[in-house]
């Protein structure tokens, strides 16, 4: 049963990793916001 410790690690490593793209995406869409807004 060694391939319900692969799936756990590959599960603890995809968690962080999928936060981590969807606070850079959530950023650039703010950056992109205000740089459309003209606030330099």
């Amino acid at each position: 049963m060694d391939n319900i410790w692969t799936i756990v690690l590959m599960v603890a490593v995809a968690i962080p990793v999928f936060l981590l793209l969807r606070w850079l995406a959530t950023r650039r869409a703010v950056d992109q916001a205000r740089r459309r807004r003209g606030d330099h």
